[in-house]
């Protein structure tokens, strides 16, 4: 984050996305209506919207779990401060109110990012800062809430660097390009973030219910007249698809297992094969 304070509750969200995304992520934030008057400022890995006033974070949180195609997540900073050991990590989580954020029916996870971090564990400082969110809430309610690692009612994140570390919470829950989870994907599926920064990359202008393009598609589509025509498409009663599959590998002969470089005759079920299609074997 941009400012050092070690104070609960920051005025200021931070959106991550990709590499790369940070201005086109900030742009459209600025396109949207309820971020309106507020400083967005792009930073590395992405985007800060300061707010005025606390009491304006939950509104502006809301708006972009729900209108940003762009963002990974919408983190709330809650307490930022230097560390060096996973002592300090503690004392810094217990500057935050816990008991306005959780209650001891309620279930938490901590989860824990790092860049060029002294910490031999990250797993030990995710531990540390759940003591002391249970820690807080034992001492002020007398109960500890429980972890829950699928479906917690409040993630946290921290984020460690060299001096520097941040604690977030997580508004968003899930990852953003699951909302609307698809059914079904493919073997190689693009995350839905990913795919609107493209978009975005290419001139797309979307709002929430229309889309608009500044530019037309810089790639029409091929002509019927253009498109050739696989060898194997056109060769009657053959079930290979692909020219390259069909005409590049060696196949024997059904009858007798030899190979050949010709065609197959008309009929044939394999590719190359010399038999004649009243003796095919393939067919």
């Amino acid at each position: 984050m941009p400012a050092r304070s070690e104070t609960a509750a920051l005025p200021a969200l931070f959106l991550p996305c990709g590499q790369g995304v940070e201005p086109l992520l900030a742009d459209e934030l600025k396109r949207l209506p309820a971020l309106a008057g507020t400083t967005i400022e792009p930073w590395r890995g992405g985007v800060v919207v300061h707010a005025d006033t606390v009491d304006q974070v939950p509104l502006l949180a809301m708006h972009c779990n729900l209108e940003s195609r762009l963002a990974q997540r919408v983190l709330w900073p809650v307490a930022f401060g230097e560390y060096r050991n996973e002592h300090d990590l503690y004392a810094l989580a217990r500057t935050v109110d816990w008991s306005a954020w959780i209650t001891p029916r309620e279930t938490l996870k901590v989860d824990v990012t790092a860049a060029r971090s002294p910490l031999q564990s990250l797993n030990f400082a995710a531990l540390r800062i759940k003591d002391a969110v249970c820690d807080a809430l034992r001492e002020a309610t007398g109960e500890r809430p429980s972890v829950d690692t699928r479906r917690p009612d409040i993630p946290l994140l921290l984020h460690v660097d060299a001096t520097d570390a941040t604690l977030y919470v997580d508004t968003s829950g899930e990852a953003l390009f699951k909302r609307g989870w698809r059914d079904d994907k493919g073997e190689a599926p693009l995350k839905e973030t990913l795919a609107a920064a493209m978009l975005a990359a290419a001139g797309c202008r979307a709002a929430p219910k229309t889309a608009r393009c500044s530019t037309p598609a810089a790639v029409p589509a091929p002509s019927q007249s253009r498109r050739r025509r696989s060898p194997a498409a056109s060769h009657r009663g053959c079930s290979a698809a692909s020219p390259s599959s069909a005409w590049r590998r060696s196949a024997r002969c059904c009858r007798s297992g030899s190979r050949s470089s010709r065609r197959p005759r008309r009929g044939c079920m394999r590719p190359r094969c010399r038999c004649s299609p009243a003796t095919c074997r393939s067919a």
